[in-house]
């Protein structure tokens, strides 16, 4: 059982009133969940160890709703990295997921999914069998969220125009009945699937929408990337469910902010991001890296979809930090890391124009790049409208960071009380040192999970 913790003299992120609003105040932990505030009744139930996070700033821990794995090479459905080969190879193991979990939860995750790629259908079970048994142990890093299948579902319309860095050689048409056949048995582990919707073109007989329902019904959120879909099908879906997330707008690759646009899609997502006034939740997913989204992209999101529905993801890919690999191949796609910008994993032939995931870290990569964004001094232009988005001050910022890292994807994903930081909340939690006043700059000095200090 996690000790319990009195953490003492930081500026607490405290969510109050639906946002996270900086307070001084004292923290109690008892066990895995908040039990208390120095300004509140509630006190420890049991005697804590008292940990002194004066001068930082103490944030609910990130929830990385896609990301396919970290390190020093581990990817969640094609294992390592080989030196040699430069390629990943073997397939998941337990050990490996244990790996991802607790690298990520040095840099600030606390609950995180594991994304998959479009692969061979062993290496699917072979995670799903995994994933099952992770949910009856305590990990020795982040929690496990549960399984975001991103590439078998998608569709190579237009001639594979928006595949990607996914193997289309690997693709299934999105109907119940094949999804079923691989992940019927463990339907509780699996929260999101992203959907290619033109597959009812290339068949009628591919009812997407019938699947697209068997989804929602079984509380399994679906997700529109990689797509060509036409605005229609886009405003349909979302009507029909009453919930979409677009799976890292923006790119996919039909982007319209670094790499030349393509989609048919990202004229639709304008227009069908308006539900949100219709009462029907659209959610922006978004790499915030600094490498995959123009700030002024990423502002122009802001403004479109508001501080409720942008979810701040990694999309790491299988490295974080510099280990030293500049080329790789993943799932079959071949990709380079970029000579002017160590953040940017390119797909090899197509530097510049299409990205291979990434190496991002979420509470000392992408927190402090979006803060930066909007407390920009000269102000950031948003994409399309020239508008400039007027600075906020930092706490506003904290608060539109927070919501994107923590409390949306909580929200969308229906993880509970995780991604705020309440009483009765569980107790994920980082500290957070300020080393860069502008560009905005935080390091990791603590990380609690599940009440358990792990750094």
């Amino acid at each position: 059982m996690a000790e319990g913790y009195a953490l003492r003299n930081g500026t607490v992120f405290r969510f109050t009133e639906g946002g996270h609003r900086p307070q001084a105040t004292d923290v109690y932990l008892d066990g895995s969940c908040i039990t208390g505030f120095s300004d509140s009744t509630q006190t420890p139930s049991r005697s804590y160890r008292t940990v002194d996070i004066g001068g930082l700033l103490l944030v609910p821990g990130a929830v990385d709703t896609h990301n396919h794995g970290g390190g020093n090479g581990c990817n969640a459905t094609e294992g390592r990295y080989s030196r040699q080969t430069q390629t990943f190879e073997g397939g998941p193991d337990a050990e490996l997921i244990d790996e991802i979990l607790v690298e990520h939860a040095m840099h600030g995750t606390t609950t995180m999914f594991l994304s998959t790629l479009a692969t061979d259908e062993w290496k699917l079970k072979r995670l799903l069998e995994i994933a099952g048994k992770i949910r009856h142990y305590e990990t020795p890093g982040a929690n496990f969220g549960g399984l975001d299948i991103e590439g078998t579902f998608l569709c190579p319309s237009d001639g594979g125009a928006y595949v990607g860095a996914q193997n289309r050689e690997h693709f299934r048409p999105a109907t119940t009945e094949g999804f079923r056949r691989i992940f019927g048995d463990h339907l509780h582990l699996v929260k999101r699937v992203g959907v290619g919707l033109e597959w009812c073109e290339v068949d009628p007989g591919y009812d997407t929408f019938k699947f697209l329902e068997y989804l929602s019904d079984r509380g399994i959120v679906p997700g529109i990337g990689h797509s060509g879909a036409r605005y229609q099908q886009v405003v349909d879906a979302a009507d029909m469910l009453g919930r979409m997330v677009f799976i890292h707008y923006g790119n996919g690759p039909n982007a319209t902010n670094f790499k030349p646009g393509q989609g048919r899609t990202m004229e639709a997502i304008p227009r069908a991001a308006r539900l949100n006034d219709h009462g029907i939740k659209i959610y922006a997913e978004q790499i915030l890296d600094g490498a995959h989204l123009a700030d002024g992209f990423t502002a122009y999101a802001y403004g479109l979809f508001g501080p409720d529905r942008i979810v701040g993801v990694t999309d790491n890919i299988g490295i974080t930090g510099n280990p030293g690999i500049a080329r790789l191949k993943v799932a079959g796609t071949a990709a380079v890391v970029s000579e002017k910008d160590p953040r940017a994993l390119w797909i090899a032939g197509k530097e510049g124009i299409a990205l291979c995931g990434s190496k991002a870290t979420t509470m000392d990569h992408l927190l402090p790049h979006y803060v930066s964004i909007l407390t920009n001094p000269d102000g950031t232009c948003a994409y399309f409208t020239g508008e400039r988005l007027e600075p906020m001050g930092f706490d506003d910022a904290m608060n539109a960071g927070l919501k994107a890292l923590c409390s949306s994807p909580t929200k969308l994903y229906g993880l509970g009380g995780r991604g705020r930081i309440t009483e009765h909340a569980p107790a994920d939690l980082v500290a957070l040192k300020r080393t860069g006043d502008y560009p905005v700059e935080f390091s990791v000095e603590h990380v609690w999970v599940s009440g358990r200090m792990l750094k």
